[in-house]
């Protein structure tokens, strides 16, 4: 751990050999990262860590010490590089500095950010104001960001992480958004929550009339849409709050269940309802207000839900299928993750106009962009990130049956094979 002071930021380096991603932590107590190592003095085992908090007995020095821990808590995370610590960009000078920084190529593919609400400096709210626009402007993608606060609220819908939380959970907590936002998905909390006794009907998608008249179920919902990075279960509470049928809403119900379990077990082989699910959280989930119409064809509710007794308690009442080897948890990763590239690299000619989910007579995806992508965009062969991208979304497909780029660039048909 090597420690870098400038005079408007810190950057603390982990010779990471393996490391691509830089995670930001933008807060008034920037410098504080500093006075811990030095405090450390390259010791950095819980009893240090301990004599360090020691004397934090007020809110704001509470924060001070969690920012300050940051370069241990963060020390495990996956392909991190490094840390950069920066204030509050309220001055010309700063916000040039950050803005420089948001400009390289590494951040804008592989930056990641934790913000404070709080400026206890200027004794106000600043993400929103002078953080949050920035990171707009230069595309950086809301599952890539966080909120780091003592528990203020905000209004921009990405992650929180509360530092009281951090600092009693020795960083655990640091971890766990990290894995979510580069992937994982994790069907821990739901099944945790609905094994308590008076919560069970929240497991059965049968069952959720009843859910929403208990007390908390609101809540449980928007808990769990926190804690993956799809927007599947942003969706999904859009939909129960609608006019919906309460048919649609438990078939949507399923598709979110479906979709937490099919990521964790990551099979080759996974439910049309988890497919579903991931299609309606990339279209339609409030991570980046992407906001894509989804064509189902065909449109109307499956006769399986209607006909078969228990449908809505099997996440393979609709059949299951595979792409190719990779589980569902890869695909929906990798997904993701093409999406965001072409949409970084290429801005609003990447953008998607709709896609169409067709279960029958065969399984596929239709991709339509509002505009034409050059054949370059699509060349597994090319070194550029969006290159690198689609070779590895391509991977998740056996050789003979590859996405199939059409109508001059604007279109992609992911086909899936069905299986029993």
């Amino acid at each position: 751990m090597r420690l870098i002071k400038n005079e408007n930021h810190l950057i603390v380096d982990y010779d990471n050999p393996h490391g691509i991603w830089t995670l930001c932590i933008i807060d008034d107590f920037w410098y504080a990262p500093a006075d811990y190592l030095a405090f450390a003095n390259e010791n950095y085992d819980e009893i240090i860590q301990e004599e360090y908090l020691k004397h934090l007995d007020s809110e704001t020095k509470i924060s001070a010490g969690v920012v300050g821990l940051m370069p241990v808590y963060c020390a495990a995370l996956k392909d991190l590089k490094q840390l950069i610590f920066f204030d509050f960009p309220r001055d010309d000078i700063k916000k040039k500095l950050f803005m420089d920084w948001l400009k390289k190529d590494d951040i804008k593919y592989h930056g990641a950010f934790l913000i404070d609400i709080r400026d206890e400096m200027a004794h106000a709210e600043a993400a929103e104001r002078t953080v949050i626009p920035l990171l707009n402007e230069h595309k950086i993608p809301g599952i890539r960001c966080a909120f780091f606060t003592l528990g203020y609220d905000a209004e921009t819908p990405i992650a929180y992480l509360i530092k009281r939380d951090v600092r009693e959970t020795r960083g655990a907590e640091v971890v766990q958004w990290w894995d979510r936002m580069l992937g994982k998905i994790s069907y821990q909390f739901f099944a945790d929550r609905t094994l308590i006794s008076s919560f069970k009907s929240w497991h059965n998608p049968s069952e959720l009339e009843r859910s929403k008249r208990i007390a908390g179920f609101p809540e449980f919902v928007k808990q769990q849409a926190k804690l993956e990075a799809y927007g599947v279960w942003a969706w999904l509470l859009q939909v129960l709050d609608s006019e919906e049928s309460l048919t649609n809403q438990q078939y949507a119900y399923l598709c979110g269940k479906s979709f937490l379990r099919s990521g964790e077990k990551n099979e080759s082989v996974f439910p049309l309802t988890a497919l579903r699910g991931l299609i309606f959280g990339l279209c339609r989930g409030l991570t980046d207000q992407r906001f894509v119409p989804v064509i189902e064809n065909p449109p109307e509710l499956p006769r399986e839900l209607i006909n078969v007794e228990n449908a809505m308690e099997d996440d393979y009442c609709l059949g299951c299928c595979k792409a190719g080897e990779l589980g569902f948890g890869d695909l929906a990763i990798r997904f993701r993750n093409w999406l965001y590239l072409l949409e970084t690299e290429f801005g609003g000619n990447a953008r998607i106009a709709n896609m169409e989910f067709c279960r029958t007579p065969c399984v596929h995806i239709s991709i339509l962009l509002t505009h034409k992508l050059p054949s370059e965009a699509f060349n597994v062969d090319g070194i550029g990130q969006v290159n690198r991208g689609w070779r590895s979304f391509c991977e998740c497909w056996r050789p003979e049956n590859q996405p199939h780029v059409c109508n001059e660039g604007r279109e992609i048909i992911l086909s899936f094979d069905i299986a029993n």
